[in-house]
C-alpha cells in the first residue's frame, strides 16, 4: 500500500515496473516516512501545503537526479528533507515557526544527518533571498520553488493556497500575498529564483518571472 500511494508521485509511464534506480531510492527511502507522514500531509486535502506539493518535489526529484549526476546519499537526503519539511504547518504561525518545528523532527534521524537535514529546512523560511548553502541544499530549496515555474501555479497551486486561510478576507491575503509576491519577483530579477542550472530545455527562471508577475497582475485587477 505504501509503495502503490507513492507510486503517484513518479512518472506514470513508470508506476508499477521498470522503475529507474533513481526512483527505487525515492520510493524506499520514501517509506520510512510515510507511515507517519503521509496521513499528516492527506489529512490537509487539497490545500497546498498538503500531499500534492510533497509529490510535487519528489516527482522532480526524479527527474532532475541524473542531470546533477546526484548520489544516492544525496537522494536520501532530499527525499529525507522533502518529507520533513512542511510536516508542522499551521498558516497562522509567525514566520520561521512552521519550520522550526519541522526541522525539529530532525532529532529522530542518524547523528550523521540530523544537522544538516535541519539547516536544510530552515533554509526554506528565507526563499526570499540568496542564501549561501551546500550543493544539496540548493537543489532542495530550488525544488521547493520550482511551483513558480510551473503554469498550476496560476490556477490550482494559487486556490489550494487560499483554502489554507479561510478566515482571512480576500483583500487581507491579497495585500500579504502580493507582498511576497513582489519580493520574489524581485530577487528572480536580481539574482535569480535558482541555483541550480537544471533547466536545460527551457529557462525555468524566465518562466517564474513570468508567473509571478502574472499572479500579481491577477490580485491587482481585483
Amino acid at each position: 500500500a505504501v509503495n502503490c500511494k507513492l507510486n503517484q508521485a513518479l512518472p506514470k509511464r513508470r508506476i508499477f515496473m521498470h522503475q529507474t534506480k533513481t526512483e527505487r531510492t525515492i520510493a524506499d527511502q520514501s517509506a520510512e516516512f510515510m507511515v507517519g507522514l503521509y496521513p499528516i500531509y492527506a489529512a490537509r486535502g487539497n490545500q497546498y501545503h498538503g500531499l500534492g506539493h510533497i509529490t510535487f518535489l519528489l516527482a522532480n526529484l526524479a527527474k532532475i537526479a541524473e542531470d546533477e549526476n546526484l548520489t544516492q546519499e544525496s537522494i536520501e537526503f532530499l527525499v529525507t528533507c522533502i518529507w520533513l519539511h512542511d510536516a508542522y504547518y499551521d498558516p497562522t504561525a509567525p514566520a520561521g515557526f512552521n519550520e522550526a518545528m519541522s526541522a525539529g523532527l530532525a532529532k529522530m534521524l542518524p547523528a550523521d544527518v540530523r544537522g544538516s537535514v535541519r539547516s536544510a529546512i530552515m533554509a526554506t523560511a528565507n526563499h526570499t533571498r540568496h542564501q549561501t548553502v551546500s550543493d544539496d541544499v540548493e537543489i532542495f530549496l530550488d525544488l521547493d520553488l520550482l511551483g513558480f515555474a510551473d503554469p498550476s501555479c496560476l490556477t490550482t497551486a494559487e486556490d489550494s493556497l487560499r483554502r489554507e486561510y479561510p478566515t482571512v478576507s480576500d483583500e487581507q491575503f491579497a495585500e500579504k500575498r502580493c507582498a511576497f509576491l513582489r519580493v520574489m519577483l524581485e530577487r528572480a530579477i536580481s539574482t535569480g529564483l535558482y541555483y541550480r542550472p537544471f533547466h536545460k530545455v527551457r529557462d525555468l527562471n524566465s518562466l517564474a518571472i513570468q508567473n509571478i508577475q502574472a499572479l500579481l497582475d491577477r490580485y491587482n485587477a481585483g
